[in-house]
């Protein structure tokens, strides 16, 4: 999720929308998905990436 705007024109709730789905989302995602690995004997790692066109 983005919202194209000036960062300086972003308040605390938009920046706190943002950060709730795309940065914490994503941690926590991963996070899950790093204990399932751990729990089955996976070796790696988790990569993440994005891509500011892509929506």
């Amino acid at each position: 999720m983005t919202k194209h705007q000036r960062a300086l024109n972003f308040d605390r709730s938009q920046l706190d929308k943002l950060f709730n789905l795309n940065v914490y989302g994503a941690y926590f995602c991963a996070q899950i998905a790093a204990r399932k690995f751990i729990e089955l004997g996976i070796k790696g790692s988790i990569v993440m990436t994005s891509s500011m066109t892509s929506y």
